[in-house]
This record gives structure tokens, sequence and C-alpha cells, in this order.
């Protein structure tokens, strides 16, 4: 019976796992946005279950403030802390922020062409 979980991997360098991980594992395809990093599975795209248009950029709360208690409870996004794109451009707080969303910007619109 092959091993599962923590127990396959014992005794293995970093490496070796990575490489086993690899080679017998479930290969996922990912978007990682190329402003800030995150990630999302293609799958929910192609599902349509994310849509970077849904929302228009002027109603994200790009700067969000949440609450609460952690496990079991989570977290909960305080609509009059959070703040959007045009809140932060009053605040010299977030200049060094917006400058570097000005300079990601311009270098994927130059990828893009």
């Amino acid at each position: 019976m092959p091993l599962k979980g923590a127990k396959k991997y014992e005794g293995m360098t970093p490496d070796q796992k990575r490489a086993l991980v690899i080679s017998d594992g479930k290969r996922v395809e990912y978007f990682v946005c190329p402003m800030c990093m995150f990630n999302r599975p293609y799958r929910k795209y192609s599902e349509g279950r994310v849509n970077l248009t849904d929302i228009p950029v002027n109603d994200l709360f790009v700067l969000q403030v949440r609450s609460g208690g952690g496990r079991g409870s989570g977290f909960f996004r305080i609509d009059g802390e959070s703040l959007r794109l045009e809140d932060m451009k009053s605040d010299p707080k977030y200049d060094s922020f917006l400058q570097q969303i000005k300079s990601r910007r311009q270098e994927i619109l130059e990828v893009l062409g």
C-alpha cells in the first residue's frame, strides 16, 4: 500500500520532495496578477467564477480594513474605514503605493503592446 501524507516524504530533502510532487502531483494552472502576485486557479476564470471586470475599478476597496476573531468567525470588511483608489490619492501616506501601481501598469501595457 502506498504511503500517504507526510510519511511519504520522510527522509527526503526539500529538493527531492519538490521533484516527487511535481512528477506525481496533480497539475493545476494558476493566473498570477502582474500587479500584486495574488494567484487564482485558471479554472475559476474559465468557469466564469472570477471576472476581472465584474466590479468597476472606482467601486473596489483597494485598501481593506477588516475585523474578526480568526478561526471559525472569519474577518469582515469595515467599509467606512476601507479605501478606494480615489480615496487614497488625497493621502500622501499612499503616494509610494500608488506610484508603484502606475509604474507596474506601464510595464504591463508595454508588454501587451
